[in-house]
């Protein structure tokens, strides 16, 4: 692999080198829609949003994940509930393009622009997904960087914020600003199930000689119960 010289998006301290790093993958994005289906010729795994429903059903069914099934009794009633975000996002204005897979402020090395590292988990849906990742990896980031980091992190609904419309700005032409922060929302809550399944589908591939995936799979389904059950 060649090497990139750079700093780790996660150390650095300005807030408008984070702004530039989301709204260029989102840029990236948009260029490569145009490639989806040469993508799928190469391999990359395309997401059939409208069987997440089922997918998530047989997690639910799944013996593998050893996990009580009280812990994924909840789960069960909202199925329904991810059916309907799933399609939500898969009648979406808005053109499947490339998921990274393991976007996170780590993954982004910057000098004069963002290089975007480590795409082996990648697969093609929903363009918003992958911001999911993104900001959960910032939790990391806040809770264990630099004093200097965890103060540029501080406020959490702004930063959010101002990184999300940052990101936007790049499918200014797939709908108002209104409208694609409500699927932005959508895609942010469907998340925890998206990268759940993205475990489910890595493992059903025989990835699991380094990490603990199968581990993975009932933390981020977790996840997706804690934040439905937390008010708005």
């Amino acid at each position: 692999m060649e090497a990139v010289d750079g700093r780790p998006l996660a150390e650095c301290e300005d807030l408008t080198v984070w702004k530039k790093a989301v709204r260029e993958f989102g840029d990236l994005q948009v260029q490569l829609i145009s490639r989806v289906d040469e993508m799928v010729t190469s391999g990359c795994p395309l997401v059939d949003l409208t069987s997440y429903g089922d997918q998530v059903s047989s997690i639910i069914e799944g013996e593998q994940w050893h996990v009580d099934g009280e812990e994924f009794g909840p789960l069960q009633n909202r199925v329904d509930e991810i059916e309907k975000m799933s399609r939500t996002l898969a009648d979406s204005r808005v053109p499947v393009s490339l998921d990274h897979g393991d976007l996170g402020p780590w993954q982004i090395i910057f000098a004069e622009q963002p290089c975007f590292l480590d795409c082996s988990d990648s697969c093609l849906t929903h363009p918003f997904l992958i911001l999911f990742l993104f900001f959960d990896y910032l939790e990391g980031v806040r809770a264990n960087g630099r004093e200097s980091i965890k103060q540029l992190l501080s406020d959490e609904a702004t930063i959010r914020q101002e990184l999300t419309l940052s990101y936007l700005a790049a499918w200014q032409d797939c709908g108002t600003e209104v409208d694609l922060v409500a699927e932005f929302e959508v895609a942010q809550s469907l998340g925890p199930i998206h990268v759940a399944l993205k475990f489910a589908r890595l493992l059903s591939h025989g990835f699991d000689s380094q990490w603990d995936l199968a581990g993975s799979v009932p933390q981020y389904v977790k996840k997706f119960i804690e934040q439905s059950e937390t008010p708005s």
